[in-house]
């Protein structure tokens, strides 16, 4: 009995050990290849781009503000819109088309200048880059370096050498791990990048007088930005660990990243349990106090939304391991 629980300390000490060089080897890997610095020049890149955006929002924002106020007759009609809640509603048109419909302009618009101005700071910028990039753009950026580090081996033939010393548990759990960390390092980089630039888009604002019409200023609270910042986390991991995933069982990085763009970028929402679907409602309801374009979405409870993504992931995760099991059998 004791001999058979040393066996299994030392078989978990060897474990550990060799998922740790599969770790060490990933990230050399990602440094060695110029990965990293190319992929931070892409987060970097889109936070400027966003920066850009940020400040023609404010800048239409308040183009919008003034058009709505001379749309009114008379000033009363105007402050007492203003002062009156607004609600937005998704309808679905005859070609299956959703658009958002708001049943209050003025204020609507006065909200949004307020918003569009708190982007403007290094408290609102970081939020407004997260409900800019965190949809899209950021898990299609981390999809593809999963991609790019799931078929590197593939592509030099190192699966099979890797396999005669590491067992397929070890290898795969390293390189989520160096993938994992990496998203990581890049998702804080882009958190403090954009503190950083909305320290300076202030001098970018073109400002007008709220303070005339004496409505409550309305900023994002710190636990709704805290949710839409660990929401977009959670998004991109789980993105870039599924496509890493995916690509195990495809092997091509030609297809796998033509499946990958097609998917995301070109078909459209296939319906309410369609995943992109059920992830913008999660990320809608995660973002709904920051600025931003209405989110075109079928409207699907948030619990059931939720589990419907553990389902997904835990299906296509096991799938997908299953194949790659068997490669490691029969076609390495």
């Amino acid at each position: 009995m004791v001999n058979y629980l040393k066996s299994l300390i030392g078989k978990k000490k060897d474990w550990k050990k060799h998922m740790k060089n599969t770790f060490k080897q990933e990230l050399y890997y990602m440094f060695h290849s110029k990965l990293i610095v190319i992929f931070l020049s892409i987060t970097t890149l889109l936070v400027f781009l966003g920066a850009l955006q940020a400040i023609n929002l404010q800048k239409s924002s308040v183009v919008q503000f003034e058009q709505t106020k001379s749309i009114y007759k008379n000033k009363t009609d105007f402050l007492k819109d203003l002062r009156k809640n607004y609600t937005e509603s998704n309808i679905t048109d005859e070609e299956t088309n959703i658009n958002t419909e708001i049943n209050n302009s003025a204020r609507y618009s006065y909200d949004y200048v307020q918003k569009s101005n708190y982007q403007l700071t290094s408290t609102g910028f970081p939020l407004f880059i997260m409900k800019y990039l965190g949809l899209i753009f950021l898990p299609l950026v981390m999809g593809i370096l999963g991609i790019l580090l799931s078929t590197t081996d593939y592509k030099y033939g190192t699966y099979k050498r890797r396999l005669s010393t590491n067992s397929w548990k070890e290898i795969i759990v390293g390189k989520i791990l160096g993938l994992s960390n990496v998203i990581l390092g890049l998702y804080f980089y882009i958190l403090i990048l954009s503190m950083v630039v909305g320290l300076i888009l202030p001098n970018f604002a073109q400002y007008i007088d709220l303070k005339q019409y004496n409505i409550e200023s309305i900023t994002p609270s710190f636990s709704s930005g805290l949710t839409l910042i660990l929401c977009v986390l959670v998004l991109v991991l789980i993105t870039g660990i599924l496509s890493f995933l995916i690509s195990l069982s495809i092997k091509s990085l030609f297809v796998s990243l033509i499946g990958f763009l097609v998917y995301y970028l070109a078909i459209p929402n296939l319906g309410k349990y369609d995943y992109k679907n059920v992830v913008m409602n999660i990320f809608s309801t995660a973002s709904k106090e920051v600025l931003g374009q209405p989110i075109p979405y079928i409207p699907l409870d948030i619990k059931v939304s939720i589990i419907l993504v553990i389902i997904y992931v835990a299906l296509v995760s096991t799938g997908a391991l299953i194949i790659f099991n068997k490669y490691t059998k029969y076609s390495m």
